[in-house]
C-alpha cells in the first residue's frame, strides 16, 4: 500500500490564556492533528518537508467562549540544527453570538533551532480577518519545547502584539504525542 502520507504523524494539545489590553483575557484549549506528507531527502534532495496541522480551538466559558477550526500547511527547509519554515493558515471562528461566523486567514514565518532534545522556535506571525475593515494582527511569537519521553515533547510559549499600540500577551503550554 502507498503511505507516503503516513510518513509522520502527531496529536497535540495546548492550553492558551492571552490578555487583550486591560479589558480582559481570552483562554482556550487546542486540539491538533499534524500529517508530514512529504519528508526533505526523499527522492529530491532539494525538496523541502511538507506537512499540514488541524487544529480545534475551543475557549473556556468566561474566557471568551467560542470554537474554531483551523487547517495550516508548512513548508520546512532544515539545514543541520537549523530549520526555516513558512506557514499559512485558514481558520473559521464560531463566535458565541447567533451564527456569527469569521474567516482568518493567516502566515508565519520563522527559524527553529535545535540541540539534542530542545527546540527554540521564533517567528513573526500575521493574521487577517474577512471582514470589512478588520485590522491586521501582526505578533512576534517564541516557544521552547523538549523531549520529555520517548514519545512526548513539552513546551512553553510567548507571543506579543508588534503592532503600534498594541496591548495584546499570550502565553501556553503544549504537549505534541508522536
Amino acid at each position: 500500500p502507498d503511505t507516503r502520507g503516513l510518513r509522520a504523524s502527531a496529536f497535540s494539545a495546548g492550553v492558551e490564556v492571552a490578555a487583550e489590553g486591560v479589558e480582559g483575557t481570552a483562554s482556550e484549549v487546542t486540539l491538533g492533528w499534524g500529517q508530514r506528507w512529504w519528508k526533505a531527502g526523499e527522492g529530491v534532495s532539494w525538496a523541502p518537508t511538507f506537512g499540514g496541522l488541524t487544529e480545534l480551538s475551543l475557549g473556556f466559558p468566561g474566557g471568551g467562549g467560542g470554537a474554531a477550526i483551523g487547517e495550516t500547511l508548512a513548508l520546512v527547509e532544515s539545514v543541520g540544527p537549523v530549520s526555516v519554515y513558512l506557514n499559512g493558515a485558514a481558520t473559521r471562528v464560531l463566535t458565541p453570538e447567533e451564527d456569527a461566523r469569521a474567516l482568518v486567514l493567516g502566515m508565519r514565518a520563522g527559524v527553529q533551532w535545535t540541540a539534542g532534545d530542545l527546540h527554540v522556535v521564533a517567528n513573526l506571525a500575521r493574521d487577517q480577518g474577512e471582514a470589512k475593515g478588520d485590522p491586521a494582527e501582526n505578533r512576534a511569537e517564541l516557544g521552547l519545547t523538549w523531549a520529555v519521553g520517548e514519545h512526548f515533547t513539552l513546551g512553553p510559549g510567548l507571543t506579543v502584539g508588534i503592532d503600534p499600540g498594541a496591548r495584546n500577551v499570550g502565553g501556553g503550554l503544549v504537549l505534541v504525542v508522536e
